[in-house]
């Protein structure tokens, strides 16, 4: 473990040798800004700003822009970030304190795709040892998501706001929004509003790649101040998805509607006991609906799975001053959750009609205990050390349902088809657990041009729903069972990092290591022909195992010359299953993004970029998995954007410069065939495509 993280901090300590900061400053990272404190380093924090300068249509797409941030795809249009090469609900997603949680079991709808880049003030990717008082899980980190839109005491009187339309050329489709913020001396608030109707896209090759999406989006964000150190909020996002395509998977989605509502008080006094106290909950409804109208296999048997979430979240929490240098955080919070989905199939061939229940009503309740406390030992050195305590409670309340498939798999209860493929110990409908989880946190300014962080920490996650009582369904590459009897997964993570900047110019490396016990791990665990159409089906399962991580990131924004600048990063992690001495599968490759830009300042302001984004050969897979290797590449793009003194700003590019064919690592292959694709086809990323923008402000 220790040569490990030498082979991680190494190139990052050797690149930074010489280089020159001033800590106090917060440096724009092209669309990535870091705040000052160490505590913040590693994480990305992208503002309002920078959300809005994305050309993505979720909070999932903005945050690729952070160094060691990823993304799976099953679809063109539903980007599920992976944190340093772990995701899926390890990948704790939240809108304040509200946990958002997908309604597909097949994952159609990562929760960060809910949430337009429009309607939040700011998100910010917590990468390594995030603090306890956030909440539970979250082994891979967070993405925390801001709705309150609060101007500051002494805003004043005002509204302002723009009309946003992007005609994306490759997609022959288009996004627009509509925002508007502002407010009185005590009120604020911001609205949003948008939609999109985008299409099938080609690849560098002349494939065309079913991609279809139409969604309309709306929030509201009202905050108010009674008192002095005083605010009360809340905000209500919407989002609702149609005919959404997805390659990746044996049905697309018919219609998806998400409501997610938070709102809570604080009070701050500074220089009392009490300095803040804060008490918050929220509330997120998903109602899901995917079919296979629209697939090739519609011809022998109709599909559908109407499915839903909805979650609860309450939080309270107290900042007591300890005294000088010391400020004592400790709170509680509670979870609810309840996931159901049901498949319907039709066999066109004998008008039989079977219903998979393959989240059979599962609830989950979770409460926590959380301690958090911050020194400052000296002007120098800071250091947070924090621990929380959970106790999940989980229950599926159908497995008494019947399954029926065909003679491989004689008709069974959900109950005897967990114990058929877990065991005695699966045989079971419920499961609860204690989790542990606690860090420890320092930033030391050892010079003044210097900062640097490092620290350890465990954090626990109970299995998440599809992992413990998925039912036995079909699910892409065969069928699927989830494992009652899974231990919670625990991760034991050190990280160090530094950061250095000097006039306009900054430069952040970091580096971590990570053991994971109990990791749970997606396996072939049987195979059979199901169906009785004479070939053998992969039953798939869910094991724990044993894994290790480590890599790290670097970037830096480099300015060359007066307007001149340099953005670039770099990210590396690499994943070994220790148990079966393998290499974890869905580890993205070393990859990095860099551009040269020039902004114009004076009587016409505009600004030009040429860039690129880079992946290197990814050869570690994990054949069981299945994945396949993929090659390297590098795509291009140029933009260029222009203001006009009566408020119209303007923005055109084109991507992928030279039409490169490619695929990125973690897509997923197509399961079916679909447009030019035949089934188990890479699915391949879009060719050249230009896009325009007319932003109008008020």
């Amino acid at each position: 473990m220790i040569k490990k993280m030498i082979l991680a901090l190494g190139p990052w300590l050797l690149l930074a040798d010489g280089l020159h900061a001033r800590a106090e400053e917060a440096v724009q990272l092209d669309a990535l800004t870091v705040q000052a404190s160490a505590l913040t380093e590693r994480q990305g924090a992208l503002l309002s700003r920078e959300l809005t300068g994305t050309r993505g249509q979720s909070v999932a797409e903005a945050v690729k822009s952070v160094p060691g941030v990823a993304a799976v795809y099953r679809g063109a249009n539903a980007a599920e970030p992976v944190i340093r090469g772990l995701g899926w609900e390890r990948v704790q997603t939240q809108l304040g304190c509200l946990s958002l949680y997908g309604a597909c079991p097949s994952r159609m709808d990562p929760p960060a795709g809910y949430v337009s880049p429009f309607a939040v003030e700011s998100v910010v990717v917590e990468k390594a040892l995030p603090s306890v008082t956030l909440g539970h899980g979250g082994t891979a980190g967070r993405v925390v998501i801001n709705p309150d839109h609060d101007r500051g005491v002494g805003a004043g009187s005002g509204v302002e706001g723009d009309v946003r339309v992007t005609w994306d050329e490759g997609r022959d489709g288009y996004s627009s929004s509509a925002t508007a913020q502002g407010g009185t001396e005590d009120l604020d608030f911001r609205a949003e509003a948008g939609m999109a109707s985008l299409n099938d896209y080609e690849s560098g090759d002349g494939k065309t790649v079913p991609a279809n999406l139409d969604e309309y989006t709306a929030s509201l964000s009202l905050g108010y101040r009674p008192g002095e150190g005083q605010r009360v909020f809340g905000s209500v996002l919407f989002k609702q998805e149609e005919d959404v395509d997805y390659p990746a998977l044996p049905m697309d989605i018919k219609e998806s509607t998400a409501t997610m509502t938070v709102f809570g008080y604080r009070s701050e006094q500074a220089g009392q006991t009490i300095e803040r106290f804060e008490v918050n909950g929220g509330y997120a409804f998903v109602d899901h609906v995917m079919n296979n109208e629209n697939k090739s296999n519609r011809k022998m048997m109709e599909a559908e799975t109407p499915s839903e979430a909805i979650s609860y979240n309450a939080k309270v929490a107290l900042d007591l001053r300890a005294g000088d240098g010391r400020l004592l955080t400790v709170g509680a919070d509670a979870e609810h959750l309840d996931r159901d989905a049901t498949r319907t199939r039709k066999m066109l061939a004998t008008g039989m009609t079977f219903k998979d229940h393959i989240w059979p009503e599962v609830t989950r309740d979770v409460y926590g205990l959380f301690g958090e406390l911050n020194l400052e030992s000296s002007e120098a050195l800071t250091v947070r050390v924090g621990g929380r305590v959970d106790f999940a409670e989980s229950e599926a309340g159908a497995t008494g349902d019947k399954m029926f498939f065909g003679p491989g798999i004689p008709p069974a209860t959900i109950l005897d088809l967990y114990g058929r493929y877990n065991g005695p110990d699966g045989r079971r409908s419920d499961a609860d657990d204690t989790l542990f989880s606690g860090n420890i946190l320092a930033e030391w300014q050892a010079a003044e041009p210097l900062l640097v962080y490092g620290g350890l920490g465990r954090i626990s996650r109970y299995p998440a729903v599809t992992e413990q009582f998925f039912a036995f369904a079909p699910a892409p590459g065969g069928y699927l069972i989830g494992n009652p009897a899974l231990d919670s997964e625990d991760k034991l993570e050190a990280t160090a990092g530094a950061v250095y900047t000097h006039a306009r110019s900054r430069f952040e490396l970091s580096g971590f290591v990570a053991q994971v016990d109990d990791y749970i791990y997606q396996t072939a665990i049987d195979r059979v022909d199901v169906n009785g159409d004479g070939t053998l089906d992969t039953v798939r399962g869910f094991r724990n195992i044993d894994a290790e991580l480590f890599g790290g990131e670097v970037a830096m924004d480099l300015t060359l010359a007066e307007g001149w600048t340099l953005p670039a990063s770099l990210s590396y992690v690499a994943g070994r299953n220790t148990t079966d001495g393998r290499d974890l599968p869905e580890i993205p490759p070393l990859g990095g993004e860099a551009a040269i830009r020039y902004d114009a300042s004076g009587d016409l302001s505009w600004w030009a970029e040429a860039g690129l984004q880079f992946a290197a050969t990814q050869d570690r897979i994990d054949e069981t998995f299945p994945e396949d290797e993929t090659a390297a590449y590098q795509v291009f793009h140029l933009r260029a954007g222009l203001v006009l003194a009566c408020g119209l700003e303007l923005e055109a590019g084109v991507e992928n410069l030279f039409d490169e064919d490619y695929n990125q690592h973690l897509t997923r292959e197509a399961v079916l065939p679909a447009g030019d694709l035949a089934a188990g086809d890479e699915v391949p990323a879009p060719g050249r495509s230009f896009y325009v923008t007319a932003k109008v402000g008020f």
